[in-house]
This record gives structure tokens, sequence and C-alpha cells, in this order.
């Protein structure tokens, strides 16, 4: 629920830019392209080549 209101605000923020009193389609369209490139933003930082390796005994007795 609070992704779709987030969206929804964007949405009206961006109509609200192009003085538009009703939020459209393409509105909407424009806030979910936002949302998806800061979900892909967010993953492009992790190291995936020390994410996947595999554990050693050591590491896991760590935690």
């Amino acid at each position: 629920m609070r992704a779709y209101n987030r969206i929804l605000r964007v949405a009206r923020t961006i109509a609200d830019l192009e003085n538009v009193d009703k939020v459209l389609k393409i509105h909407i369209t424009e806030a979910l392209s936002y949302r998806k490139m800061e979900f892909n933003n967010m993953y492009t930082k992790i190291n995936f080549k020390n994410w996947l390796r595999r554990p050693t005994r050591a590491s896991i007795l760590t935690y």
C-alpha cells in the first residue's frame, strides 16, 4: 500500500508540474518508470561476486 501511495503522490506532482488538474494515465506511467529506475539503481550497487560466493564455515560461525 505504501508503494501505491508513493507512486500516486509522484504522479500528482508530475501532473502539477504540467498544470493539469487531473492525474492521467501518462503521469502514473511516468511515476512507475521512476520507481523502476530507483529499484534498478539499488541493485546495481551490490557486489554480486562476493554476494554469490559460497560462505565458509568460519564466516557462518561469526554471525
